[in-house]
């Protein structure tokens, strides 16, 4: 895979179409989704979707009292920003958690 970027995508989250569906859709994700071209919409979906379904599990998993520790990053899909930092704060609270600190960085291009 590390000498195929491609096929990297496809093995990765929503890199391809499968019968996951999303249990729950942020307002963020919504109105982000909306903004982008069509092809472009179904990848976040279906990412999205396979992401959803990944964090469940780890919130099932993690202990009474424990803690989880994501490091995530915004990226630009069709020149816009996708709110990752954010949705993830929103899928922490719907699955009855409580969001204690984000930490944020900017990373300076050259």
């Amino acid at each position: 895979c590390i000498d195929n970027y491609s096929r990297l995508d496809s093995l990765s989250l929503g890199g391809a179409l499968s019968k996951n569906n999303a249990f729950h859709y942020p307002v963020i994700l919504s109105e982000y989704v909306a903004k982008l071209s069509p092809h472009k919409r179904q990848k976040i979906l279906q990412f999205y979707a396979d992401y959803e379904n990944s964090f469940r599990e780890m919130v099932r998993l993690l202990r009474v009292d424990g803690r989880m520790v994501l490091t995530v990053g915004n990226r630009k899909v069709d020149g816009i920003e996708f709110p990752f930092s954010e949705i993830n704060k929103e899928l922490a609270e719907h699955y009855g958690m409580n969001v204690e600190h984000v930490l944020m960085r900017n990373i300076v291009k050259n």
